[in-house]
């Protein structure tokens, strides 16, 4: 579909219109007789500029190479501010536009409850932003963010978050705030630090640190996270498990892969609805017994460590479960300059197989 008729009286009761996947390069002005219009999905076409009616409630620009204000002052992005179009708005999605600016017109949008602004090269989330006191999803993985909002804990109704594949470096304090956050996700980035605890975080069900700069992970008030059903630690630089971690029965799944842990509390079995458990690429030189004893656990894989002697049923549990055991080497050792997920385990020492 290149174009659209010239004459759309005959849908002048349409709600509703979805034109993703085409290769229409504009939207005709006769489109303001869809008084009724609520929602329009242009997403993945060949569009610079779009004409919107004011009604919309739901709006869809994504993969468009649509004008920014700096390429056109009446661009698209302008006029989506105006008072008419602002007020109205409970979706955007401005995924892969190529905006290098958060657009001044979103935080006009007080009625917003999803904002996905994921695939482009945003700089800095304004803390202009957070007036937007109803939003509940925030998606803006892929950008080249360098902070989170010290006013981000003003999102009273923020259920998502996703500022994975960014630069930030600070995990603010306030974040912890955020009480109804059931989705966090702020892997690949360059987080060396997590605050004491997550204070009021305690409806989270996923949570994804993986790829950052941790060398640790908070052990004050883990109860807070008695929700989590899924925590990705991987590829950090942590050395241990905090103590009062076994005490998440509720994990189903729990990777922290290629980190420097050398040791597992002895009670990890008390994670009694643990499924899956990646703990390679690691510096462990033994296993509890107890890690045998999980009762739902179907995947285990601590494959490239330092493990001489495993727990006594190891054998019997690799019979009923998926392991992977391989590549032990007593040798291993993290080289400063090498970041976990690039370690090598040392050649002439490994241990056959064991599976």
């Amino acid at each position: 579909l290149t174009a659209l008729p010239a004459d759309m009286k005959l849908l002048r009761t349409l709600e509703i219109l979805r034109l993703s996947g085409n290769q229409l390069v504009a939207l005709p002005k006769s489109l303001d007789v869809l008084e009724f219009l609520r929602e329009l999905d242009v997403r993945g076409n060949q569009m610079t500029e779009c004409f919107l009616p004011n009604t919309l409630e739901v709006l869809n620009l994504a993969e468009n190479p649509i004008f920014l204000p700096s390429q056109d002052p009446k661009s698209t992005l302008v006029y989506l501010g105006d008072k008419e179009h602002a007020k109205r708005m409970t979706f955007l999605d401005l995924s892969s536009i190529r905006l290098d600016t958060f657009p001044e017109c979103i935080s006009k949008m007080r009625l917003l409850v999803t904002l996905k602004l994921a695939n482009n090269q945003i700089k800095t989330l304004p803390e202009e932003m957070c007036k937007l006191r109803n939003l509940e999803h925030l998606d803006a993985h892929n950008n080249e963010i360098t902070e989170i909002p010290m006013m981000i804990d003003l999102f009273h109704h923020l259920t998502y978050l996703d500022l994975s594949q960014n630069a930030i470096s600070v995990f603010p304090s306030t974040l912890t705030k955020c009480n109804k956050v059931v989705h966090l996700d702020l892997s690949f980035n360059s987080i060396s630090e997590l605050p004491e605890h997550f204070n009021r975080m305690d409806h989270l069900i996923y949570l994804n640190l993986s790829n950052n700069e941790l060398v640790r992970f908070p052990e004050d008030k883990m109860d807070v996270l008695a929700s989590l059903l899924e925590l990705n630690l991987s590829s950090n630089h942590i050395n241990a498990m905090p103590v009062d971690m076994p005490y998440l029965y509720r994990v189903r799944k729990l990777d922290l892969g290629c980190n420097d842990l050398f040791e597992l509390p002895q009670d990890i079995n008390k994670m009694t609805g643990l499924e899956e458990l990646n703990l390679h690429d690691n510096l462990l030189e033994s296993l509890p017994e107890n890690i045998c004893k999980m009762p739902k656990l179907a995947k285990l894989d601590v494959s490239d460590n330092k493990i001489k002697i495993f727990p006594l049923k190891m054998d019997e549990l690799a019979k009923r479960i998926e392991v992977e055991r391989s590549h032990q080497s007593a040798y291993k050792n993290r080289d400063n300059d090498l970041q976990p997920g690039e370690a090598q385990t040392a050649s002439g020492n490994n241990s056959p197989d064991p599976r």
